[in-house]
């Protein structure tokens, strides 16, 4: 049966037949079921509708704000609108109910801050203490202090700038801050650097701090800052802690060479340093050192030094004395060769003669050492006495001892010779010369050892002994 199509159809016209939609595709002059594909849908924005519409195209109609879409039902087609302008405002709803009312701004008076409410605040709650007039703000979970910007937090004992510390020693740092409102005031400190573990304990009372130190620190210097606040303003003071080692305050004599070769006493314990005389050819050498970038050389023949004054402290027969330092024998020790002499000034006498192999005291050989010295080695030599106890370390081990011999004449009697010995009055005659090398020695008014110990590791210092 043949079924008649629209005469003069447009492109996009839409025809429906037993339930079937076609759709005029101009372009190939044929009608085509939908079902299989139609022509896309286009979209258009103008206030007049767009000419020659398919369905599903979409038409933007610019003058109303409106949205319309083409739809054709099989027996009309038409423009359908699928939104609209803005429609007018609605009525005004009901007025809500009032919120509560706000803090009134004005501050509730309290005996003191412990009498302060801890519930039932409002955030923005001030309240004072009559006790100490200070005011306070509910921030909805505590009660704030507000600073009313009258006179600072201030100190009223200062820590000093400068502290000298011996590390043996505990060194009580004494502060007083005030606070012109009355508030309590809390104390901290902080350590620079955080490294340092020279102050080992810190405990603090009412401003009071007391420090505890490692005594075989090697650190020269911390920085101990003090710190007071109220709550609301903080202040420091900065202190450096000058470190000395123990056994620091003890030294009444250390040779060094300084930067000119000069032989020098570098010791604080008495005010003005000790002279320091050489004799022969005795000269400062980078040739062989132990810790130090020089020692001082003997050649063994004429050399020899002088530092008579070192021994001025000691009045007393049974004065604890230590003379310690690092020996190198640059030939192999013998006997009648002489590291110290100690001779009396008023005739020569032996008073103590410390030499490479033997020791004698009060002008009497009092034997030997048990070990002997090889030849080209550095040795920690330490001689320490006390009440008539007489003792040789080397390298920390005990090597002489002797008792019951108190000395015949104080030592600030006698000369004191380094690499040699004397044998008339006034450092005259001298003679059985060392040939060696020497380094940090030193001179303290101490039994500085009283049982083997561990040679020391570095160059003798106010931080290191």
């Amino acid at each position: 049966m043949a079924y008649n199509f629209p005469d003069s159809p447009s492109n996009g016209d839409t025809f429906t037949l037993n339930g079937v939609t076609y759709a005029y595709n101009s372009t190939k002059g044929v009608w085509k079921d939908t079902a299989v594909g139609v022509l896309p849908a286009t979209v258009t924005s103008s206030d007049t509708a767009p000419l020659n519409p398919k369905a599903g195209d979409l038409w933007y109609r610019t003058d109303v704000s409106s949205l319309y879409v083409y739809y054709s039902d099989g027996s009309s087609s038409q423009w359908v609108g699928v939104s609209g302008p803005t429609g007018a405002t609605g009525a005004t709803g009901a007025t809500g109910a009032d919120g509560a009312d706000g803090a009134d701004g004005s501050a509730q008076s309290y005996t003191n801050f412990a009498a302060f409410p801890s519930t039932a605040n409002t955030i923005g709650d001030f309240a004072v203490a009559q006790d100490t007039k200070a005011l306070y703000m509910w921030d909805g979970t505590e009660w704030d202090r507000i600073s009313l910007g009258g006179d600072a937090l201030f100190w009223q004992t200062e820590a000093l700038d400068t502290y000298e510390i011996n590390t043996a020693n505990t060194q009580v740092i004494i502060t007083e801050a005030i606070d012109p409102e009355q508030f309590s005031i809390a104390y901290s400190y902080d350590i620079s650097p955080t490294s340092s573990t020279a102050i080992t304990n810190v405990s603090e009372s009412n401003g009071d701090f007391t420090l505890t130190f490692d005594s075989s620190t090697t650190e020269s210097s911390v920085l101990f800052r003090t710190k007071a606040t109220d709550g609301v303003n903080t202040i420091y003071k900065n202190s450096t802690l000058s470190l000395r080692n123990p056994f620091w305050d003890n030294v009444v004599f250390l040779m060094s060479v300084d930067t000119n070769n000069n032989l020098v006493d570098i010791s604080e314990a008495t005010n003005s340093p000790h002279t320091i005389t050489k004799y022969g050819n005795t000269a400062a050498s980078t040739n062989y050192t132990k810790y130090n970038t020089k020692s001082v050389y003997f050649d063994g023949s004429g050399d020899y030094l002088r530092a008579d004054t070192a021994l001025d402290g000691f009045t007393g027969v049974n004065d604890a004395i230590t003379i310690e330092a690092w020996i190198y024998n640059v030939n192999t020790p013998s006997a009648g060769l002489y590291w110290f002499g100690l001779n009396r000034a008023s005739d020569g006498q032996n008073t103590l003669i410390l030499g490479q192999t033997e020791v004698h005291i009060n002008n009497t050989s009092q034997g030997t050492l048990s070990t002997t010295m090889s030849a080209n080695q550095w040795y920690h030599y330490a001689y320490v006495y006390e009440s008539g106890l007489h003792k040789i370390y080397l390298d920390g081990t005990e090597v002489f001892s002797v008792t019951n011999t108190s000395f015949n004449t104080s030592l600030s009697a006698c000369v004191f010779g380094v690499a040699t010995e004397f044998d008339t009055a006034n450092g005259g005659t001298p003679g059985n010369y060392v040939n060696g090398y020497i380094e940090n020695l030193q001179v303290l008014n101490i039994k500085k050892y009283t049982a083997n110990f561990t040679p020391p590791s570095a160059a003798f210092s106010k931080n290191y002994q």
